[in-house]
């Protein structure tokens, strides 16, 4: 059996080495366009910021790792066409611009997404960014050390680009965000968004919203940008106003798509015949809401990579499902969400409530305790949804809270929970306790 493999990041090498430790007697070959595989995405904005210099750490494994195991990875060779009929993928070797065919028995497409790039005038200057790959952190942190870069513009409020103005704000840049829509970070909740906002400004960054970029203006590099509603001094601009899926070069009529994403089942099937799929190209299965979502997060794509392999080694195994679980962190402000919300419940018949509790990181006889917002979306019995933001202790509880509602744990027995304490890590009533207990009580 021969399975192909297209891409070389977290489905593909996760689906790639499941296959290989469940099938030794497979040929596995991974088609790769870039030289850049099994990377971490998550960390290249603190690449950027300066929280290491060694564009190296950002590898988890190089291609001579997997060919120790019997998988042939090939970079530089992106795959242009697929003949799901005849089971053939057309190859391009991006080295000497040859292309060759080469046929499989299993394929699985993990293509991952792009960097959108809005089509206005002066895109294509110099020193204007997106950050999808490793070489754009590189380009990036190579510009931003030059003395001449200090005015730094932003175009994207969303989980990226308030990375990358924490990075901006390390190496000592002014940094301005423009950001169409009414609030930052629209994922989340509005009081989570005010806080946000109001801690950026803080930190002397300039946020415009409701304001759409419309022009890059420049010589041969950019010097200013223009907006419907103004123009403003511009060094250095970066592009995070969203991805794509990278499924172009699939014939739409081919393989079941939605806008470009690939539709799959839970056992990460395609509507094509022994074609898996998963990652940020393709649905994710979301649990709560018993359908699928375009959630592009590297724990959906690793985990459906290995369920992809498992079922490709012959297996029966289906993904259990997200719930839509995500932690972000924005300066020294720590914003995390899972579950669904009121407004979520109410599409589904659910009649939810809401509440917002604060309560605080540690006891406050320890010095350096800090407050944490919380608030729950719930019924009389058990939560559904979780956001959370604060300076400590949101990633900790945030995990507890998704463990409780995968597991319909009662708002009594979350209430009375035995977590740890000691004075520097928790209160007697710990976070959790006091979050379950305000909404439990009659």
């Amino acid at each position: 059996m021969r399975l192909v493999v297209i891409g070389g990041n977290a489905t593909g090498l996760s689906g790639a080495s499941k296959v290989r430790r469940e099938r030794p007697d497979f040929e596995i070959v991974v088609y790769e366009k870039t030289d850049e595989i099994s990377y971490s995405q998550c960390g290249m904005p603190y690449y950027v910021g300066g929280l290491y210099d060694d564009k190296e750490t950002l590898f988890v494994k190089k291609p001579e790792d997997f060919q120790k195991d019997d998988i042939d990875v090939k970079i530089f060779h992106e795959v242009i066409d697929i003949d799901f009929d005849s089971k053939r993928v057309k190859v391009k070797d991006l080295n000497n611009d040859k292309e060759f065919e080469d046929t499989y028995d299993y394929l699985l497409i993990a293509t991952g997404a792009k960097a959108k790039i809005p089509k206005i005038p002066g895109v294509n200057l110099q020193n204007v960014h997106v950050l999808k790959h490793i070489y754009h952190a590189v380009d990036i942190k190579e510009n931003i050390e030059k003395k001449d870069i200090k005015d730094i513009v932003i175009v994207g409020g969303g989980y990226v680009g308030l990375e990358v103005a924490e990075s901006m704000i390390e190496q000592g840049k002014n940094v301005r965000i423009i950001h169409r829509p009414k609030r930052l970070m629209e994922i989340a909740d509005e009081e989570f968004s005010d806080i946000i906002e109001e801690h950026l400004k803080s930190f002397n960054i300039k946020i415009h919203k409701e304001e759409s970029l419309e022009e890059i203006i420049g010589d041969k590099k950019v010097e200013k940008i223009k907006t419907d509603k103004g123009e403003y001094p511009c060094d250095l601009l970066i592009l995070s106003i969203g991805i794509a899926p990278n499924t172009d070069f699939i014939k739409g009529q081919d393989l079941k798509m939605e806008k470009g994403i690939i539709v799959t089942d839970r056992y990460g099937r395609t509507s094509r015949e022994n074609v898996y799929s998963g990652g940020d190209c393709a649905f994710v299965y979301n649990r709560l809401k018993d359908d699928y979502e375009y959630i592009p997060l590297g724990t959906y794509a690793n985990k459906i990579g290995r369920v992809c392999g498992i079922n490709i080694s012959g297996g029966n195994t289906a993904y259990r499902g997200g719930i839509g679980t995500s932690v972000v962190k924005i300066l020294d402000l720590t914003y995390g969400k899972t579950g669904i919300t009121d407004k979520d419940g109410e599409k589904l018949g659910l009649s939810l409530k809401s509440k917002m509790i604060t309560t605080y990181s540690h006891a406050k006889t320890y010095p350096g305790s800090e407050k944490i917002h919380i608030k729950l979306f719930y019924d009389e019995k058990k939560i559904y949804g979780v956001q959370m933001i604060g300076k400590k202790g949101v990633a900790k509880r945030l995990d507890i809270f998704v463990l409780a509602i995968e597991h319909s744990i009662s708002l009594e027995d979350l209430n009375y929970a035995d977590f740890c304490y000691a004075p520097p890590y928790a209160t007697p009533w710990e976070a959790v306790n006091i979050a379950a207990g305000a909404i439990n009580e009659k």
